[in-house]
């Protein structure tokens, strides 16, 4: 039997872990291989989309996906029997819309998802007030039903939501369909806050979520996140295994608050120096003798042995690399608070508009006070 997805990510949310869903398209070519990878590089659970015909939730990478899987020869039943032959170190999820289930018939839809081993079904185009049937069939086959919450759900409604929904709850961050932003959408923190009012089941932020650094923006409230289009994008490219899992490995290191880059920190401290010394000087200088963002990363993953991908997910997710810092409570104080992106920007202009700031960050933990102190040390060298 399936080891529950609530049981898992109640788990790994009371161990202090954010958690972390990386979908795929089923029926692509190859797709199983993805599944001990991703689970290897950090995933707590794994999503996979049943393709269909008319896709309502998906953007263009997700629609491409499956449009290549149906061409393939994919079908409901085929991807099902193919979990079956999975021993996934995680559970996993089905995506798919409720077209195919209502044709497959309630009960003989859940039963042979429970057979194949799957733990949940997310049925983004099922509503609350439609879900009862399918739903009691899920539950007596023991398989949780995730239901879905949107920007603009009333909060009287968020909480009915949550009571019957299974597994977590799930965030949609914007109002849109599925893909890659530029920006984590202001939505996706304030949906976050408000569903973790509303229940205790573990509250995951999807669609949209794009990069490590928005995952890690996204989790400053919301217990984990949903990561989709920019993962399927790299398989479609042609990343296969490895390029998924690169991916999945820097938005799990993103998550975990930096550790990774905590690790080299002391061997390129010249480097980091060099780096933030950028800002003082002129623009011309600047593009001279301060490391660029690509430098620091090329030199931090020749000290670790961690990849470029890794390196960068940890900086871009990890903005409390500066010195001076002095942890208090759970509370970091930044004087002159430099960020890496902000430390990037500012080299190229020949401007350092934080310095003599004082900036409180909350920290998510303890790790990153200890981050702050081991920092600060590295920078004095």
């Amino acid at each position: 039997m399936a080891e529950r997805l609530e049981d898992a990510l109640r788990a790994g949310r009371e161990a202090g872990r954010k958690l972390l869903v990386p979908y795929i398209t089923g029926g692509l070519p190859g797709w199983e291989a993805l599944l001990d990878p991703l689970a290897e590089a950090g995933a707590d659970a794994i999503e996979v989309g049943i393709p269909f015909s008319d896709p309502v939730m998906d953007g263009p990478v997700i629609q491409e996906a499956s449009e290549q899987a149906l061409a393939a020869g994919a079908t409901p039943k085929a991807i099902v029997d193919a979990m079956a032959g999975q021993e996934t170190a995680v559970p996993v999820a089905i995506m798919t819309y409720y077209n195919l289930v209502f044709r497959w018939g309630h009960q003989r839809c859940a039963d042979d998802l429970a057979r194949a081993g799957v733990a949940a079904a997310i049925l983004p185009d099922l509503p609350l007030e439609e879900v009862g049937p399918w739903a009691k069939a899920a539950d007596r086959a023991g398989v949780e039903t995730v239901l879905l919450a949107a920007p603009t759900t009333p909060d009287e409604r968020l909480v009915a939501i949550s009571e019957r929904s299974r597994g977590f709850v799930y965030g949609v961050g914007l109002l849109g369909v599925t893909g890659e932003r530029d920006a984590l959408a202001a939505t996706a923190v304030g949906l976050a806050q408000r569903l973790k009012a509303a229940t205790d089941k573990p509250v995951l932020i999807g669609v949209g979520i794009s990069t490590p650094a928005q995952a890690a923006e996204a989790c400053a409230v919301a217990d984990g996140v949903v990561v989709g289009s920019a993962l399927v994008r790299r398989v479609l490219e042609g990343g296969g295994p490895a390029g998924a899992a690169e991916l999945d490995r820097a938005v799990r290191n993103s998550l975990n608050g930096g550790k990774a880059l905590l690790l080299g920190v002391k061997s390129t401290r010249v480097a980091f120096s060099r780096f933030v010394s950028g800002p003082t000087r002129s623009s011309d200088q600047a593009q001279e003798g301060a490391m660029n963002k690509s430098e620091l990363i090329d030199a931090i993953a020749a000290k670790t042995g961690l990849s470029k991908t890794d390196v960068g997910g940890v900086l871009d997710g990890f903005a409390e690399v500066a010195y001076g810092a002095v942890g208090s409570g759970d509370k970091i104080t930044i004087p002159g608070f430099l960020s890496i992106e902000q430390t990037y920007r500012s080299a190229r202009t020949g401007r350092n508009p934080q310095t003599g700031a004082t900036i409180q960050i909350a920290a998510t933990n303890a790790a990153k006070v200890s981050a702050g102190s081991k920092l600060k040390a590295a920078a004095k060298g």
